[in-house]
């Protein structure tokens, strides 16, 4: 036994640390109970005739593979041995449990595991030869190195020779007792065993339980129990204090009545040659209490080996793997729990002579199948063969054997090739005997490689929230421009947790969306969910999001992604709640997809800083840093939504990490990492100016806000549908020294648009602006990619007032742009509103609206923001649709008409 500091510290390494006094004090009251080994059951245990004999035990402190514990006392035939194996990793297993004299260990409960800290499982061996003292040592292997194993190893008497198990029952938990559920037993009397693995210690055996052992310095118990009626029976054992703990109990039924006989001797016994490497045997039983027959061969007919232990009831039995033309001689005896019989006569048989080689087979062909894969094909010629050696060669000089097919084989696929290479290849058929001649011999040149296809980013969008308490249903989501054939959406989408929550999402082309992994932040009432739409119809632009009730605090990010599988794509996930910067979603390994591109990560995080209140954040976000290897695909610093990507091209576990940096918040966030498969699929952008990235935040006070816009394109422009006279945009600048330009001209009446040409981008960009007022307003910023070196073309303004509730408003305003194929942003700002949707073909809303909502919204302010792309130099009317609500005092619109590139 271990009293060294090391092996007494290591059970509470982890989990609180007590006094050396308590630890002391727990040692001794262990110490207290005894080792039990020569005690005997009492007169009533005895009466039943179960007996136990003897125990022992080994905790070598430290990381091992195997573990050997001896039994220091005779055993004697028919008793039963039972193993108590203990461990504290959960990443080892026991490949076996073994023991000197041949005896077989079958598992009896287990293995039970407490995550991360304990694992225990039970073994026994029935009917037991019988053996000396010492003579006999149990042997524990692990398929690794386990921690601190605690290996128990016990003698009983008196038990069922055939099949000793009645019950088990199992637990874990982290209290300060260890127990087990109870469970019915079905005979009487039953020896009930039990014992623990703890990372505590043991204090002693549980009520009406014989305390056989607690091992020292581990603290582990075994004990035992005699129950002579059949009924519902648990175990326990109080442990020192709290802390994980495995507990297992098995009923083992006591022998039913004295074994039979030995059996008599089987008759008969017939040697024949099957081959040049099997011998048939075949006999005829003469007992009826037999448990099988034992099967030994000798090549002197002096010196027998025992190869085998046939069934109860077999009569023969095939001995392969012979030499060819020798002579083998066998005997057979009948055994059961008693004892073997006298042996049958000998029999004996000659092997026949080998086959000679095979012939060659013909007509081998190569075929390149890819730039890394040959494909083989020939014919056999022989019967005989037991194989075909396949051989390859990069000069036709130089052969390697690769592989050898089956006997039948008639094809052989060789991948793992370099691209462009010429490849010859010869085969041969074998046998025992030897090798046919080889074949022909043929060649193939691998294609060249072509790079798999990666994922790319189309167009992200990233929208605000409707935080202010307005429940709403049915939320509309406009992409900035219409989706092109067989690309992938996904949508993370932030909203009110409930436990019974339904979403649906659709849109206006019936794609098929999916619901992906999801986490609930339920302390903060928030729930974050990935959904996703493979192959969509091109064209797709409008996304509706039903609630099974009205809601506030929605939250939408969808990005359109190209060479995305089309169907089965999702390919593995992670994902966490109420965790701080760094975000990380936690370690997986998505599906291997290396061949075909690999995965396209993709990470979503949102902070959840208390309930009810998407963007009411602790302190305001001054940084988002992307992980390494990764690229922001969003970044809303109001709101700390934050999506990132990266292409995975070879299977590995990933852990996706983001990094919000707070003054001195300590918000904590929802956060989905999801992997789709790359595939060669979906439709890249064509040329010509389109929308890439829009991202709505929400200017809350006056002074100077910073946007994080993770751009590509040439053109940046940032929005607002408020005039200049009530909440003025004073100036714009970026972290890439674009120079930023109001559009010259507009009243103060007007909404407001800035805008860069030719602007410098990045995934890092920031835009940071000053408002001089102190009205809440909604901004939008603008990555837009082939535009015009010079891309400004020209602006109109409108103003006007509705006359009756509901009416539309339309020409708000009138633009004719001068060149075809451009973009044209259009802004209203009302005193009630809001649009819900646009007049007019072409039109796109970029504002997100819901039915019923109100001016008060702070969801885009109840204000307009919309867009077209030109086709021709025809006049274009912004025409907004409204709710019903009080006539307007007035409206004032802007459109700024931007041209495409060559």
């Amino acid at each position: 036994m271990s009293n060294h500091p090391s092996a007494i510290a290591h059970r509470v390494h982890g989990w609180e640390r007590r006094s050396a006094l308590l630890l002391l004090t727990a040692l001794l009251a262990a110490g207290a109970c005894g080792r039990s080994d020569e005690r005997t059951f009492s007169s009533v245990e005895q009466a039943v005739s179960i007996a136990f004999v003897q125990l022992n035990y080994a905790t070598p402190q430290s990381s091992v593979s195997t573990v050997s514990v001896p039994f220091k006392a005779a055993q004697s035939a028919g008793n039963l041995n039972v193993v108590v194996v203990g461990w504290n990793d959960t990443t080892s297993r026991v490949s076996s449990v073994t023991d000197t004299k041949g005896n077989a260990y079958q598992l009896a409960v287990g293995p039970a595991a407490v995550p991360g800290a304990l694992t225990q499982s039970i073994y026994y061996a029935k009917n037991i030869v019988a053996a000396a003292a010492g003579a006999n040592t149990v042997r524990v292997s692990f398929t690794a190195a386990a921690l601190y194993p605690d290996i128990r190893i016990l003698e009983y008497g008196g038990m069922d020779q055939l099949s000793p198990v009645d019950v088990t029952a199992s637990a874990t938990g982290s209290t300060s007792t260890s127990s087990t559920p109870p469970v019915a037993t079905t005979t009487s009397p039953d020896l009930l065993f039990a014992a623990n693995t703890v990372a505590t210690w043991t204090r002693g055996a549980g009520s009406g339980w014989t305390n056989r052992v607690i091992t020292t310095p581990d603290g582990d118990i075994a004990e035992d129990r005699i129950v002579s009626t059949a009924g519902s029976y648990g175990s326990s054992a109080p442990l020192g204090g709290p802390g994980p703990w495995v507990m297992q109990m098995v009923a083992f039924k006591q022998t039913a009545s004295a074994p039979p006989p030995p059996p008599t001797a089987p008759t008969n016994l017939a040697a024949t040659a099957a081959s040049s490497s099997q011998i048939n045997l075949s006999w005829t039983n003469t007992s009826s209490t037999q448990t099988g027959v034992k099967v030994e061969r000798s090549t002197d007919n002096v010196s027998f080996t025992q190869i085998a232990v046939a069934g109860a009831t077999a009569v023969s039995y095939p001995d392969s793997g012979l030499s060819a033309s020798a002579t083998y001689y066998y005997r057979v005896r009948a055994t059961n729990a008693s004892g073997d019989s006298p042996y049958s006569n000998t029999a004996s048989a000659t092997t026949q002579s080998p086959p000679p080689p095979p012939t060659a087979p013909t007509n081998l062909a190569a075929t390149a199948a890819s730039s890394s894969q040959i494909n083989l094909s020939w014919t056999n010629t022989s019967s005989t063969q037991t194989g075909v050696k396949i051989e390859r060669s990069t000069d036709n000089v130089s052969f390697t054997q690769i592989a050898v097919a089956g006997a039948t084989a008639v094809s052989y696929p060789d991948s793992g090739l370099s691209a462009s290479t010429t490849y010859y290849y010869q085969v041969r058929a074998t046998n025992p005997s030897g090798d046919s001649p080889y074949s022909n011999t043929a060649s193939a040149t691998t294609s060249q490689f072509v790079t798999p296809p990666r994922p790319a980013l189309v167009q992200n969008l990233s929208t605000y929230t409707n935080r202010d308490g307005e429940a709403g249903n049915d939320f509309i989501v406009n992409l900035p421009t219409p989706t092109l054939a067989n690309n992938c959406l996904i949508l993370a989408l932030t909203n009110a947790y409930s436990p019974t929550r339904t979403i649906l999402v659709s849109d206006d082309k019936s794609n098929t969306w999916t619901a992906g992994p999801h986490v609930d932040f339920v302390a903060n009432n928030e729930t974050t969910t990935i959904f996703y739409a493979l192959g969509v119809a091109g064209g797709s632009q409008k996304i509706t999001i039903h609630f099974d009730a009205s809601i506030y605090d929605v939250h939408a990010t969808v990005s359109e992604w190209t060479n995305i599988a089309t169907a089965a794509a999702a390919n593995g996930s992670s994902g966490a709640s109420d965790v701080a910067s760094p975000v990380s979603a936690g370690s997986f390994t998505p599906g291997n997809n290396d061949a075909n591109g690999g995965n396209l990560i993709y990470q979503h995080a949102i902070a959840i800083p208390g309930v009810g209140a998407l963007g009411n954040l602790t302190s305001t976000v001054s940084g988002v840093t992307a992980g390494a290897g990764f690229t922001l695909a969003s970044a809303n610093r109001q709101l700390a939504s934050i999506s990132q990507y990266t292409i995975q091209t070879t299977a590995a576990a990933i852990n996706p990490t983001l990094t919000v940096t707070q003054g001195s918040g300590t918000d904590h966030f929802n956060t989905i990492a999801i992997a789709f498969k790359a595939a060669a699929a979906g439709t890249a952008p064509a040329s010509g100016i389109r929308i890439q990235n829009m991202q709505h935040t929400f200017h809350p006070w006056p002074g100077s806000s910073t946007v994080n816009l993770p751009s590509s394109g040439n053109l940046l422009a940032l929005t607002a549908p408020v005039n200049t006279g009530q909440d003025a945009i004073t100036s714009v600048r970026d972290s890439k020294g674009n120079a930023w330009t109001k559009v010259a001209g507009e009243s103060l009446d007007s909404p407001q648009v800035w805008y860069a040409v030719n602007a410098t981008p990045g995934s890092d960009l920031t835009i940071s602006f000053n408002v001089a007022n102190n009205t809440g307003i909604i901004v939008i910023a603008w990555d837009i990619a082939g535009a015009s070196t010079a891309p400004f073309d020209k602006f109109t303004e409108a103003t006007g007032a509705q006359a009756h509730a509901g009416d539309d408003i339309t020409n708000a305003p009138l633009i004719t742009p001068s060149t075809a194929h451009g973009l044209v942003i259009g802004l209203v700002n009302e005193y009630t509103g809001p649009p819900t949707s646009m007049i007019g073909a072409g039109y796109v809303a970029d504002h997100v609206y819901y039915a019923g909502e109100t001016d008060s919204s702070l969801m885009d302010m109840g204000d307009g923001t919309a867009h077209i792309y030109n086709s021709d130099t025809s006049q274009l009317s912004f025409g907004w649709h409204q709710t019903s609500h009080p006539p307007t005092s007035g409206w004032f619109a802007i459109a700024v008409a931007f041209k495409s590139g060559p």
